[in-house]
């Protein structure tokens, strides 16, 4: 029995604390440091795969580096006959998917309090270069003081070598995909934001916004349908939050919040409200009424709030009382000049442009000094330029294929490969029914390649539960078509 067992003569195993896809978690007992943790155990045919293993290991070894309240720290990472294993931080509390188990949406201050914390998390390890990829509520703990640790930080992203349908927990996290993770596209800091605005989204709702008969339908949802506003299930969700999940769950990576911190700044809408109904009397869904306004730095305004707040009420002590009010008011104004007037003579160092990426640099016309520098010796450029090579669209391991495994294939000979569902098909889902363009067609290295993916064969008799109709007869795509040719044959009625 692997509860029985102990881990590298210092890890006690006790209790089963969950199992999922890649493995299962326990608590434990460090005997060398007598503190209690949770050891996360990999998998067994997983912990065949060597490629997965180097990079279980290689990043519990990154993600040992980062240090926030917030984030389940990794404390060691270890291998005891064939059982790979990680060492973290023992969190309690419940994760948040049981807490959202019954479909009854948070209260939404609640649901803020507890996504600000986890946002701050993510931004924590953006900082440092460490990408989630599977955010969720099961990842994130939540304690009886809404105290938040989000755990799994580093692991997700070695399951990004695995496939689709490979294992449990990765079939699981479909409701929480990024679009450009469920099209095979490229990961960074704002594909965790995406899922973060899911996870809020569900806060707020009791649901998540797509479902589907499969994994591969879900997954596909992300990438062609729009998130709903939050409100439109839930009357008391604040048009703020409505934004923040719209930003957050933009389909372009470059129009989301560029990471956790910034989600994080925007979710602090709520205490900038909460400041100005204090100095107000109002409450804070007041105030977030009178005004939504967008992220700022506490100005001078939040110095009068303040002050505002301390002062005695009104009506009491006479007249002396009133004088001594005014004479703090003119204090307070004196107060306020002065910080504005260092304000303006320190902005110049404060406020500086920002210089533009190299990319952006080169849409303005301008020069990137590293790229191009101004004194290099230009070199002599041959009088005939060389014709690319060209590369034929393969067919063998594509069209038939599952998409995972097509998807490997484009890349291995170095195409760019997105993915588009394809509702028509009757082919099992996440097979690829066509290319565009399409397989044998001779493009240079690079081109992007689209994989036509099957979301499952309709149900007969009418509509899916979808909305989607029902593919007619004898039109469904067979295996070894190529979408490229379908498309032209129907630009061409």
């Amino acid at each position: 029995m692997v509860e029985a067992a102990k881990l590298s003569n210092r890890y006690q195993i006790e209790d089963r604390i969950a199992s999922g896809g890649m493995g299962t978690v326990f608590a434990a007992t460090d005997e060398r440091l007598g503190r209690r943790v949770a050891v996360k155990m990999l998998r067994g045919d997983l912990a065949d795969d060597d490629r997965f293993v180097e990079r279980f290991r290689r990043e519990a070894l990154a993600v040992a580096g980062l240090s926030h309240p917030n984030i389940a720290n990794v404390y060691d990472y270890g291998e005891d006959d064939d059982k790979h294993f990680i060492v973290m931080e023992f969190a309690e509390g419940s994760d948040l998917s049981h807490i959202l188990g019954d479909g009854v949406p948070l209260d939404p201050e609640r649901a803020t309090e507890i996504a600000v914390q986890a946002c701050d998390a993510l931004g924590h390890a953006h900082a440092s270069g460490i990408v989630h990829r599977d955010v969720k509520p099961a990842n994130i703990i939540v304690s009886g003081y809404d105290r938040v640790k989000v755990t799994d930080f580093g692991i997700a992203r070695a399951v990004g070598d695995a496939t689709l349908t490979a294992t449990g927990s990765i079939l699981g996290t479909a409701n929480y995909l990024s679009p450009e993770q469920a099209a095979g596209g490229s990961i960074g800091p704002a594909s965790d934001v995406y899922s973060m605005g899911l996870v809020l989204y569900e806060m707020l709702t009791g649901s998540t916004p797509f479902s589907g008969d499969t994994p591969i339908a879900v997954a596909m949802s992300h990438v062609s349908e729009q998130v709903p506003a939050p409100s439109a299930l839930n009357d008391d969700v604040p048009p703020e939050l409505d934004r923040i999940v719209a930003t957050a769950t933009a389909k372009e990576p470059g129009e989301r919040y560029a990471d956790g911190n910034e989600m994080a700044a925007a979710l602090g809408y709520r205490d900038r409200a909460r400041a100005a109904g204090a100095a107000a009397g109002v409450g804070v869904a007041a105030a977030v009424t009178a005004s939504a306004a967008p992220t700022e730095a506490m100005g001078a305004g939040g110095t009068r709030q303040m002050t505002a707040s301390e002062w005695p009420p009104a009506g009491a002590g006479g007249m002396g009382r009133a004088a001594r009010i005014v004479g703090l008011a003119l204090a307070g104004l004196a107060l306020l000049a002065l910080i504005l007037l260092l304000v303006q003579l320190t902005s110049g160092d404060q406020e500086r442009p920002r210089t533009p990426s190299g990319a952006q640099q080169q849409d303005q016309g301008q020069t990137n000094p590293a790229q191009d520098p101004p004194h290099a010796t230009p070199q002599e450029s041959p009088t005939e330029q060389a014709e690319p090579e060209l590369l034929a669209i393969p067919s063998e391991g594509v069209v038939g294929s599952n998409f995972e495994d097509a998807t490997d294939t484009l890349q291995a000979d170095g195409f760019t490969v997105v993915t588009t569902p394809d509702t028509d098909s009757e082919e099992d889902p996440g097979i690829v029914t066509g290319t565009d363009p399409e397989a044998g067609t001779e493009v240079e290295p690079g081109s992007e390649v689209t994989l036509f993916v099957s979301t499952g064969p309709p149900e007969e008799g009418g509509e899916e539960e979808s909305g989607e109709e029902s593919a007619a007869p004898g039109n469904s795509e067979g295996k070894g078509k190529s979408k490229g040719k379908d498309k032209d044959k129907d630009e061409g009625d």
